[in-house]
């Protein structure tokens, strides 16, 4: 791969085996239909998997029972060791909510030896997930929460399953970006992801994704402009980042990646698009206010910004997320698009899960409460 255009590479990301349900997490998952925790798919922001005894190797007669595995780890079918969830739960960095226990989960496996849901891991080594999510608030948890929110606004809004999967499997994609300067190679941990560096990585690594996540070509392509739609701001205005993008704007690369799409693709990736950048607004802000209040931090940090410069501006954003579709229809009309197909704030806010609904708004009340 040219690593001067993608800046890092899947050298050491090889797919992981998609295994069969064994531990108390993915037994649900096999049942869900769309590839969620079916904690997930009943609304919570992330639900773990209750704790389970550890596993021990089968007994085959005449040898005696094998001895128990290490704590945390179960085994699995043919030799595949699954991560068992420990009993507790800890302080979370935000936005992972164990629904049942009231509790808040940290998504960080690489940081706290905890395992990241069975939504991620399917897909992702826990160390890989946590490189390609270095941020403060661009973390592993942010992905998981939009994932988890696109994926239920996709289904509300009666897509294929097909369909809910890809806005899932892309939202956990949509911030990939190992945060190394083009040029010079230098990491910075902690500074916002770029989705056109993601985009070029996509491009570099097609085959070994596509492999993974079960697509075909056009599958990919529907992947990537959904997640050409989440870059931020979303303007006209080029950037230069190093990549085989440069040059162009967020609107222009969503466009041409819509291009490149059969027609009768386009209208339903774009409202699937608006659907993950409205979920890449808010995901983490769906939760409790305290998990809302460490997103702003994480934000702050991230920006390199002072939080009480960043807080006042907050009930704004929460209250307009969605509503940033001029340049949609601009696009829509370049493409053949009816732009009336695309969904507005007050659509998406309506289809959130009323959970989400409500915490969504009682967290931009309160923000708007610490400014009087």
């Amino acid at each position: 791969m040219n690593t001067i255009q993608a800046g890092f590479s899947l050298q050491t990301l090889t797919a992981p085996t998609v295994r069969p349900a064994v531990a108390a997490g993915d037994t649900a998952i096999e049942q869900a239909p769309v590839g969620m925790d079916q904690a997930v798919l009943s609304g919570a922001l992330y639900v773990p998997p209750p704790p389970s005894p550890v596993a021990k190797a089968q007994p085959q007669p005449p040898v005696a029972d094998a001895p128990s595995l290490p704590r945390g780890v179960a085994a699995g079918v043919n030799g595949t060791l699954l991560m068992e969830e420990p009993a507790g739960t800890i302080e979370s960095r935000h936005g992972l909510a164990d629904a049942a226990q009231g509790n808040a989960v940290n998504a960080s496996m690489a940081a706290t030896g905890l395992p990241l849901p069975s939504l991620v891991t399917r897909y992702f080594q826990p160390a890989e997930f946590a490189s390609l999510n270095a941020g403060f608030y661009h973390d592993e948890a942010h992905p998981v929460n939009v994932a988890v929110v696109g994926g239920e606004l996709a289904q509300n809004f009666g897509f294929s399953q097909k369909d809910v999967k890809l806005v899932e499997q892309s939202a956990l994609l949509h911030d990939a970006d190992e945060r190394k300067d083009m040029a010079s190679g230098e990491v910075k941990t902690g500074t916002p992801a770029r989705a056109q560096v993601t985009l070029a990585w996509m491009d570099d690594n097609k085959a070994s994704l596509q492999d993974r996540f079960g697509w075909n070509d056009v599958d990919f392509t529907k992947a990537q402009a959904l997640i050409a739609r989440t870059d931020f701001p979303f303007d006209d205005k080029s950037r230069t980042l190093g990549t085989r993008y440069d040059g162009q704007s967020p609107r222009q690369v969503y466009e041409g990646l819509l291009n490149q799409l059969p027609v009768a693709e386009r209208a339903g990736t774009m409202r699937l698009g608006a659907i993950l950048r409205f979920a890449d607004q808010v995901g983490n802000y769906t939760g409790s206010f305290a998990q809302a209040r460490e997103a702003v931090s994480g934000l702050a940090r991230e920006l390199r910004m002072d939080e009480s410069k960043l807080m006042p501006t907050t009930p704004g954003f929460l209250g307009s997320a969605g509503n940033d579709l001029d340049l949609d229809r601009d696009v829509a009309a370049r493409v053949g698009v009816d732009a009336n197909v695309l969904p507005g704030r007050d659509v998406l806010v309506a289809t959130l899960s009323a959970d989400k609904r409500q915490n969504l708004s009682n967290n931009a009340r309160q923000f708007a409460a610490l400014l009087a």
